[in-house]
């Protein structure tokens, strides 16, 4: 009994301990909100993967419910909370993009941003298949009556992690060398 405790106590599943796992935060909100208040970024960057690599398990399992459509139901509503728990993350985090992405990997922030657009713009559902350039200029193409305070918000942040892959991805720092006449 001791060793299988042991050797569960050992992995590397949850940023937090065993007795307080992320189903706990995902049943009581309050309690959620205050660990997040009281803890650093990566504890904060910890749960967000977490509940990103439990929204990509969600995903596989959706496919392979084709029938079971209560089935189907209860796990995209899961789904959508799981969201909403990676969302307060980035909140949390004060949406600043370089946190958020010394902790979390880029593949995850980009799910993630999709959806999160998704959400922003429901009546465009185009964008799910669309790259992450492409909803930029999407975004950017659409008239300002389809705006409000809480999509904007969106957009910007958007813009500002294209911004952020552009600068970190796309061009890589130039160290400066010394020469003969400038040592």
């Amino acid at each position: 009994q001791s060793k299988m405790s042991d050797f569960i106590d050992s992995l590397p599943l949850f940023p937090v301990s065993l007795d307080l796992e992320n189903f706990d935060y995902f049943v009581n909100k309050e309690v959620f909100k205050e660990e997040l208040a009281k803890r650093d970024d990566e504890f904060c960057c910890g749960l967000i993967k977490q509940y990103a690599r439990r929204i990509q398990t969600m995903e596989k399992e959706l496919l392979a419910l084709e029938d079971i459509e209560d089935g189907k139901i209860i796990i995209t509503i899961k789904k959508s909370d799981l969201y909403l728990c990676c969302f307060a993350g980035f909140a949390n985090l004060k949406w600043d993009i370089y946190r958020i992405a010394q902790g979390v990997p880029s593949m995850r922030i980009r799910s993630l941003l999709k959806q999160l657009v998704l959400y922003a713009f429901p009546q465009r559902p185009e964008f799910i298949q669309l790259s992450e350039i492409e909803i930029f200029n999407a975004v950017a193409a659409l008239p300002s009556s389809e705006f409000t305070e809480d999509n904007l918000f969106v957009a910007w942040f958007y813009a500002r992690w294209i911004l952020h892959l552009d600068r970190t991805s796309r061009f890589p720092s130039i160290t400066v060398k010394q020469t003969v006449s400038n040592p």
